[in-house]
């Protein structure tokens, strides 16, 4: 292995976060040379989600004695629980826009393994990972299918089945739209592969939860091919 001095001068570490460069040694050790690192201030910045009292569908925190947040008892999504380990602000929203936008794939590698810290004690054994889709027009656009990056990382390190359910077509912008517009614009954009053989409990990877417009599509799709329960597991949510 290389000394951590010669590493520093030859090929130092840069923050995929906020582009700041550091040591080698302020690196934990198990990501040595992964290339998916943030520094030390911005680990401590990513604002994970935890609270004592907690929405039972989307993980989100609520006031004691809530039970379900406003959102979920508006929408009824059609995903059983959603959970994500930060709050998509700050450091974990730069975070994502790095991996979508600034052609840093190996932030997925990152996001994995924080999900790898929640998928077992989250959800049922044994349900396969499924990437919510990228259309091939955003593949063109960044260069690879975001949530398939981090399934199939999830995958590796979680030593679980991955299967690739569910494709996209290009849907216009949501930005603008309402939720129940995202919604229906998202469910028309989705898919079964043809052949999908779809299991009965489901777990839908994606990077961030925002409306839950996607999500909720996607599980939509997979119960119509046969699911009897599906989960979300993604590394932020907006809140």
């Amino acid at each position: 292995m290389l000394h951590m001095g010669l590493l520093d001068v030859c090929l130092p570490a840069r923050c995929l976060a906020c582009g700041a460069a550091y040591r080698y040694g302020e690196r934990p050790g198990h990501e040595l040379l992964q290339g998916y690192a943030l520094c030390p201030s911005c680990r401590i910045q990513c604002e994970p989600v935890c609270a004592a009292n907690r929405c039972n569908v989307c993980s989100v925190p609520v006031p004691r004695f809530i039970v379900v947040c406003e959102r979920c008892r508006r929408e009824a999504f059609a995903f059983q629980r959603a959970i994500a380990v930060h709050r998509y602000s700050g450091v974990a929203a730069r975070v994502i826009e790095s991996f979508k936008f600034g052609s840093h794939r190996s932030l997925g590698r990152f996001m994995a393994a924080e999900l790898a810290t929640v998928l077992a004690d989250s959800f049922p054994s044994g349900a396969p990972l499924v990437p919510v889709p990228s259309s091939r027009a955003s593949v063109r656009r960044r260069g690879f299918a975001g949530a398939l990056v981090i399934a199939r990382e999830l995958a590796r390190l979680t030593d679980s089945r991955l299967q690739e359910l569910l494709r996209s077509r290009h849907a216009r912008s949501q930005k603008a739209l309402s939720y129940q517009d995202r919604r229906a614009n998202a469910l028309a954009s989705l898919s079964l592969r043809p052949g999908a053989a779809v299991p009965v409990r489901a777990i839908l990877v994606d990077d961030v939860l925002t409306t839950g417009a996607t999500a909720d599509s996607c599980a939509r799709r997979l119960i119509e091919g046969g699911a009897k329960e599906v989960f979300l597991l993604a590394y932020a949510i907006e809140y």
